[in-house]
């Protein structure tokens, strides 16, 4: 079957989502929505979750060759927010009726941009992969957390300063932490 059709089941599901929340949302709906049968949507996707699950990669893999590698921290956190603002109502509708789905993608999304840099710092500094990963994720929970909290106001504030702010706030502390783990594991 062609790749249009499964993209328009995605369009359908995204079309309803700006309408109704996600737990309200069953596959009759997007069927109906997009013009195909049931066996058409099963072909493509095992159920809904699943739908949102091929979603966020699709979405994920974009963000990803959009954004360089280059790039720093602050513009992957920047670009993050702003593929959620670019989804807002998608996310706001997410965030009320899903079991942590859409934090536990962005989580991804978030380790994967910051783990590069993570981890070129963890060789120099000769730290475990483990630890690397600890710090990485200490760092990602940061933004996790702002990223829930300006979800929860309604996407509402301007983030880019904030995000700006906590950057600053935080230059430094990744090769700090490394370092400690470094000093820990010497004693």
């Amino acid at each position: 079957m062609p790749q249009f059709t499964k993209m328009a089941i995605i369009k359908s599901f995204y079309n309803l989502l700006s309408r109704k929340n996600f737990e309200k949302i069953t596959v009759k709906d997007i069927v109906e929505e997009c013009g195909v049968n049931r066996k058409t949507f099963y072909y493509y996707f095992t159920d809904i979750y699943d739908l949102v699950e091929q979603i966020f990669r699709l979405e994920i893999e974009a963000f990803s060759v959009e954004i360089s590698k280059s790039a720093s921290v602050e513009d992957k956190i920047i670009g993050v927010f702003e593929l959620a603002e670019k989804n807002k109502k998608a996310v706001m509708h997410l965030h009320l009726s899903s079991d942590g789905e859409l934090e536990k993608y962005l989580k991804k999304i978030m380790l994967d941009l910051l783990s590069d840099g993570v981890k070129h710092f963890a060789k120099e500094k000769e730290v475990s992969e483990d630890d690397a990963t600890l710090v990485c994720g200490s760092m990602v929970l940061i933004f996790m957390g702002f990223f829930r909290h300006w979800v929860e106001e309604g996407m509402q504030s301007e983030y880019r300063e904030v995000i700006r702010r906590i950057c600053r706030m935080l230059n430094g502390t990744m090769e700090l932490m490394l370092e400690n783990l470094k000093n820990t594991d010497k004693n």
